[in-house]
């Protein structure tokens, strides 16, 4: 699998930087975007270094496709936004900071008309450093990162607790984590037959994608395969 040393993105394939796993197949691996513009924001990438979609081999494209529409469901699924955006970008031309300040410019448009006044940019960037300023010391820095690590950890283990039906003391145990396990297996063995098919192109009908369901990562994806949301869950809000 073709790999390049330097490629930020490599290095998070081979667990050399730590991310928050939402999805993993073979061929791609969805995870957390470490700065979010929305609720949800999160990246599909294929495993195998390409640097553009220009030298990505269909197959691999279809793979990253895949995962990204399963995501997609799960975002939909989970946060119940009013609308969701799926980008691709490639080259110098649109390096990462441009895409983010892309999706800045979008919260900035208060009036939903296209039309970003610079006061407004600039309110919605203080409010957007105000919150990667996890400990209000007036500064954004590596600890600030770790917190907001730590909130999406924490924000992980809040939703597997909820999934598995954790107790009032916040407790799972072994007979109820079992039964929420084959309940979830009953899901994607519609037919009752006692088995499921691992498929390596996530099919659905009783047949799952290689890596299989999220399991209370935020995102039900077993559930929202079978075309389900989750819960009542927040407000709809923009992704």
């Amino acid at each position: 699998m073709a790999s390049d040393p330097d490629c930020v993105f490599c290095k998070i394939v081979a667990g050399k930087i730590p991310c928050v796993k939402l999805y993993e197949d073979d061929q791609t691996l969805a995870f957390m975007d470490i700065n979010p513009v929305h609720d949800g924001h999160c990246l599909v990438i294929p495993k195998a270094h390409h640097a553009t979609v220009f030298e990505l081999p269909a197959a691999c494209l279809a793979a990253a496709g895949a995962t990204a529409i399963k995501i997609a469901n799960a975002v939909n699924a989970a946060i119940r936004p009013d609308g969701l955006n799926l980008l691709q970008a490639n080259g110098p031309a649109v390096p990462g900071p441009m895409a983010g300040l892309l999706g800045d410019l979008r919260q900035a448009d208060v009036k939903g008309d296209g039309v970003i006044a610079l006061d407004a940019y600039l309110a919605q960037q203080s409010k957007r450093f105000d919150d990667l300023d996890r400990n209000k010391d007036g500064t954004v820095d590596a600890a600030d990162f770790d917190l907001l690590r730590k909130d999406m950890t924490d924000y992980q283990v809040k939703r597997f607790l909820h999934a598995y039906g954790a107790d009032a003391q916040g407790k799972i145990s072994k007979d109820q984590f079992y039964k929420v396990a084959k309940e979830r297996f009953a899901r994607l063995d519609p037919k009752g037959e006692g088995r499921i098919t691992i498929g390596r192109g996530g099919e659905h009908g009783g047949r799952m994608g290689r890596g299989g369901p999220m399991g209370g990562r935020g995102m039900d994806m077993d559930r929202m395969e079978q075309g389900g949301g989750q819960d009542d869950g927040p407000d709809r809000k923009r992704n």
